[in-house]
């Protein structure tokens, strides 16, 4: 079995799968996979118009093909998922998305392993959309529609009364511990939010021409809201990560199909 690749989240370094450090991972752009520029109908990297670079797919990407690019000697970014098979990801604790994150690994990758389907991208702009027309993709275009008093997440933001330190809580059971030592005022009382507001009103799964019909398929980003995880505090997380069906160029997700998980604790 090929060893993977290891990335720790506080330094945001990537090694090696035999240890030896690559690079510090950091976007000074701060654009994610769908703001990028399709251009491999496999989706094993995608281009930067910012700043010229390949941004290779580890998720997709085999990890010695991975490493020959990392060696190749020109300017080479990364993506992986969190549930990526050839990644490793080593986790801050003291990240203020610690708790979201373990919520999203237990729901599903440590569960599930990644189904061996076609995978559909989505696109959530016009320019990907277009360029995916442009190179061999049948553009599955759909409205979005929120389900925002459905899925919700909640925080808090608190201040330290000496440093101006900004902390964000997630977890009701951190409040005690704050209250407590009095170092910390409170900016922002806890309360609940929808997170998944997007730039475009639309959104399109990009199917690729020569996908049977009928075909299963594996959707990392779903465009629909639909539920996946809650939490006893309140929290309802909207799923990722789901399968579904091609028919007549549409991607069918049946919500009755997708695994909830409910967490306690």
């Amino acid at each position: 079995m090929t060893k993977p690749f290891v990335y720790d989240e506080k330094t945001s370094s990537l090694y090696s799968p035999d240890g030896g450090f690559i690079k510090n991972v950091f976007c000074p752009k701060a654009l994610n996979w769908n703001q990028l520029i399709a251009n491999d109908p496999l989706e094993r990297s995608r281009g930067c118009q910012q700043c010229g670079d390949d941004v290779i797919n580890l998720d997709v990407m085999s990890v010695a093909e991975s490493m020959q690019r990392f060696e190749s000697g020109y300017n080479t970014c990364a993506y992986a998922s969190s549930n990526s098979p050839n990644v490793i990801f080593i986790k801050d604790l003291n990240s203020p998305e610690l708790r979201k994150s373990k919520i999203d690994t237990i729901s599903w990758a440590n569960t599930h392993p990644i189904p061996d389907l076609p995978r559909i991208s989505t696109a959530r702009n016009i320019q990907d959309i277009q360029r995916a027309s442009s190179i061999g993709f049948w553009p599955d275009v759909r409205a979005l529609k929120y389900k925002d008093r459905e899925i919700q997440e909640k925080l808090g933001i608190y201040q330290n009364k000496q440093t101006g330190e900004v902390m964000i809580v997630g977890d009701y059971r951190s409040l005690m511990d704050i209250k407590e030592d009095g170092l910390w005022d409170e900016v922002i009382p806890v309360t609940f939010y929808y997170s998944n507001y997007q730039k475009s009103p639309f959104a399109a799964y990009l199917i690729p021409n020569d996908l049977p019909d009928g075909s299963a398929v594996f959707i990392p980003d779903p465009i629909e809201d639909i539920l996946g995880s809650t939490w006893n505090q309140g929290d309802r997380y909207r799923a990722m990560n789901v399968t579904g069906t091609v028919i007549d160029k549409k991607v069918v997700i049946d919500p009755a199909n997708v695994e909830q998980s409910n967490f306690m604790g």
